[in-house]
């Protein structure tokens, strides 16, 4: 009985080192570009197969160097990214029991020239200066409105039941 306990006691203890290191998986490699240079902070993707849901993010380090630490058994691949580049993936891989060094990832510079550059700028309706409030009233929609009804839309302005102008609490007259 005493052997027995030993026995899967051992049994045990190994299966549980066996997890422990199975779950410390890791997934490495660089993000290059077509002259085999190192780029900096690209957007690197683990992607779980066959779902296409991503796994983990990062960005690769100053080196290019990337690294996805737990990873879990399964069917992977890696996508890469980076701005003034093309996208890029690596082929897909298996993860088993071992770390995986994905062969490097290589993207090409992509860069788009435009023709005109347009920009258009709007005057805000309400401009908040230290000592007055000014209102834009082209910028309001105001169609079909009457002047009364447009100076009511105004911050702190209001109309009693009799059609006077409440300025913050004080009535002016018309």
């Amino acid at each position: 009985m005493n052997r027995l306990l030993k026995t899967i006691l051992i049994f045990f203890f190994l299966f549980s080192i066996k997890t422990v290191f199975a779950q410390n998986i890791k997934i490495s490699g660089t993000v290059t570009n077509k002259n085999n240079q190192a780029l900096d902070y690209a957007s690197v993707a683990l992607i779980h197969l066959p779902d296409s849901a991503s796994v983990a993010l990062q960005a690769s380090n100053q080196q290019g160097l990337y690294e996805f630490s737990n990873v879990k058994s399964g069917r992977y691949l890696i996508k890469a990214l980076m701005m003034g580049y093309g996208k890029n993936q690596s082929a897909p891989f298996e993860v088993k029991d071992i770390a995986v060094k994905v062969p490097s990832i290589t993207l090409a510079e992509h860069t788009q020239n435009l023709k005109d550059v347009n920009i258009i700028s709007k005057m805000p309706v309400i401009n908040q200066k230290a000592d007055r409030v000014i209102v834009n009233v082209e910028q309001m929609n105001t169609a079909g409105d009457n002047a009364l009804e447009v100076i009511s839309r105004s911050p702190g302005v209001k109309l009693d039941k009799d059609d006077n102008i409440v300025l913050k609490g004080k009535k002016e007259s018309m």
